[in-house]
């Protein structure tokens, strides 16, 4: 065919899923088509009108990609076949909207908010999100104060959301900051002894690196002896058993900060 019929240049221009390879023909209305090839690799000949007006984006593989989501998101109501991630897209948008939800007085209470592609959108959700990895994974945001939105959401398992709560208490030691479990993990010593610790009064370093007292260790069952020794005298010296208890639960010694 002959340039001269062309009136727009579209060959090499991109429209939806389509690239425009090459003017095809004329239909016997005088529309031209166009030979072009969809994302997938399907080659179709389409008119120059549907592509210019979005009419026509794709071969029919991005309807159905569209429909397959529309499908997942209200095909089944109930039972097994109901996509777990429908739910959990449901239930973030409950929690941050309606004031009878459970949850709504920790989030849309305190003001977080779902996006607004994605509180109008499922298939746009599980564009951005992916499916769920497993059943033990849930939303959560990594700015505990930010919003349902790209780039502050990701799947994450109970113990990774533990570790993000606003009641968290977050213990520096030197440049380094973590939560009490992690320290916990690192140093052996439980992380319920290393809170009491810190209510006591102890420095950080001391409270999460310092090892508790061995139940069966000589030290103990001295300390122990001692006490029932106290204890057991007639009348109890009150002064000698305070002694005793000071020792047992004495603080590290800390050296004193040079004048």
């Amino acid at each position: 065919m002959g340039r001269r019929w062309i009136k727009i240049e579209m060959t090499g221009r991109v429209y939806g899923q389509y690239m425009v390879l090459g003017p095809a023909k004329k239909d016997r209305h005088g529309n031209l088509y166009w030979r072009c090839r969809c994302a997938c690799g399907t080659i179709r000949y389409v008119s120059g009108k549907a592509l210019r007006s979005g009419m026509s984006r794709s071969c029919g593989c991005e309807s159905a990609r569209l429909a397959s989501a529309r499908n997942r998101t209200h095909g089944a109501t109930a039972g097994p076949s109901r996509a777990p991630e429908y739910s959990v897209w449901s239930g973030m948008i409950q929690r941050c909207i309606n004031p009878k939800n459970n949850g709504f007085k920790n989030y849309g209470a305190r003001g977080i908010r779902v996006c607004a592609e994605w509180s109008g959108s499922f298939a746009a959700f599980i564009r951005d999100m992916g499916l769920r990895p497993s059943g033990k994974h849930r939303l959560e945001r990594s700015n505990n104060n930010g919003n349902y939105e790209p780039g502050n959401v990701i799947w994450a398992t109970a113990a990774i959301q533990a570790r993000n709560k606003r009641n968290n208490r977050n213990i520096t030691i030197g440049e380094e900051t973590l939560c009490v479990t992690d320290w916990a993990n690192r140093s052996g010593v439980r992380k319920e002894v290393i809170a009491a610790r810190l209510t006591r009064g102890w420095s950080p370093r001391d409270a999460v690196f310092t090892a508790p007292l061995d139940p069966k260790s000589a030290r103990v069952r001295q300390l122990a002896r001692k006490i029932i020794q106290c204890l057991s005298s007639n009348p109890p010296t009150i002064d000698t058993a305070k002694a005793i208890a000071k020792k047992l639960f004495r603080h590290p010694t800390r050296k004193k900060p040079s004048p």
